[in-house]
């Protein structure tokens, strides 16, 4: 075997090897955002969120063939009550016996001293007057009311919190490595033709 030929099989390796990277790179790339899909699929079935809630806090990083790590991140604040399933769904005429609401896909349960309420910014939801707040009459601009201040509002779990669940992550585990599995037969099987 002459210098010519070791020389010709090594640059075959090693091209097969930047092959190989990228192909894997590719596969991992493909995975994570089918997995984004998933999680964000799998977190609506199971919690009482909009689609937009969830898909806006995740970020991806993806895989470079010197780099072969793939990420998928989610970063948010609690979700305000009013995000999730409340009945009423908007702000009453009337108060009710009760305000209830549900954070996951089971029945309403009622949150104790809960009203839906819309401030003077327009913002509506769901708040809870503070220990110790007292209603008193109140005149402002001509018009005399009862406010019965501090209240605060309500929250629920953060994104992050809901992905987080056991069947959340069980099925986002069992479905990257499914993925993961299927893209890479196709990458490779691309790379031999």
């Amino acid at each position: 075997m002459s210098t010519t030929d070791i020389k010709q099989a090594i640059r075959q390796i090693r091209r097969l090897q930047d092959d190989a990277s990228k192909a894997l790179s590719s596969a991992m790339n493909r995975t994570i955002h089918g997995v984004g899909t998933e999680v964000t699929r799998k977190t609506k079935e199971i919690f009482h969120v909009k689609t937009a809630d969830v898909k806006g806090t995740i970020r991806f990083r993806k895989a470079e063939p010197s780099d072969l790590e793939a990420s998928l991140t989610a970063h948010s604040k609690n979700l305000p009550l009013m995000r999730f399933k409340t009945n009423p769904g908007k702000v009453p005429t009337r108060r009710p016996a009760s305000t209830k609401s549900a954070v996951r896909r089971v029945g309403l349960t009622p949150v104790g001293g809960a009203f839906i309420a819309q401030m003077r910014s327009g913002y509506i939801g769901v708040f809870k007057r503070l220990r110790g707040s007292r209603h008193k009459k109140v005149t402002r601009n001509g018009k005399t009311y009862w406010s019965g201040l501090p209240i605060r509002e309500l929250y629920g779990p953060s994104v992050p919190g809901m992905m987080g669940s056991r069947k959340v992550i069980q099925h986002v585990e069992q479905e990257a490595k499914r993925r993961m599995e299927t893209r890479l037969d196709h990458e490779i099987n691309r790379l031999l033709r």
